[in-house]
């Protein structure tokens, strides 16, 4: 059963007189518990992003550029000294989900 069909399931009950009010408010609270969970199910602004780290790297490379990116990493690094670094985080850093290709 998916979220979409268990509220379809609980809608009935609100608002229906031949229920309890408890029974009423406890449907109103499960639809609202499901809700919440599809809207974090769905994750944060930042879980698709890409995480870098800032070093300094005091010594240049020993290999020349293979690509035309490495070569203007290798002149930023020259202008700065400071080298970002990709890491691969398996959970979101803001909401901690886990995040899609880590096991």
């Amino acid at each position: 059963m998916t979220d979409r069909e268990a509220i379809a399931r609980f809608e009935p009950y609100i608002g229906n007189e031949c229920y309890r009010k408890e029974f009423q408010e406890a449907c109103a609270h499960a639809i609202s518990a499901i809700k919440e969970r599809e809207e974090r199910s769905k994750g944060c602004e930042f879980c698709g992003a890409k995480l870098y780290f800032k070093t300094t790297q005091y010594a240049r490379p020993l290999l020349a550029p293979l690509t035309e990116v490495q070569a203007l990493r290798d002149k930023l690094l020259d202008l700065t000294g400071e080298v970002y670094v990709e890491i691969d985080a398996g959970f979101c850093p803001m909401c901690g989900q886990r995040r899609e290709g880590s096991q």
